[in-house]
């Protein structure tokens, strides 16, 4: 299992955190997700042999999104 951090700056409110765990949640590989207002993160633990990083950017920028960086 891997844990990543991923800058979203446009995240800031309720419907912004429902977005991005509702489509990430229930892919296969995604253990959980949490979105982080403050920060302005989304805190992935995942599965890299079921699921890789670059999918898991792709999901949150198709949510319309952008991604600032990861780590």
């Amino acid at each position: 299992m891997q844990s990543t951090t991923i800058s979203v700056p446009e995240v800031h409110c309720q419907h912004c955190i429902s977005s991005i765990e509702g489509t990430l949640q229930p892919r296969d590989g995604i253990d959980s997700v949490t979105v982080d207002l403050d920060r302005k993160v989304v805190d992935v633990a995942w599965d890299s042999e079921a699921i890789d990083l670059a999918a898991i950017v792709a999901a949150i920028e198709d949510q319309g999104y952008d991604v600032a960086g990861t780590s």
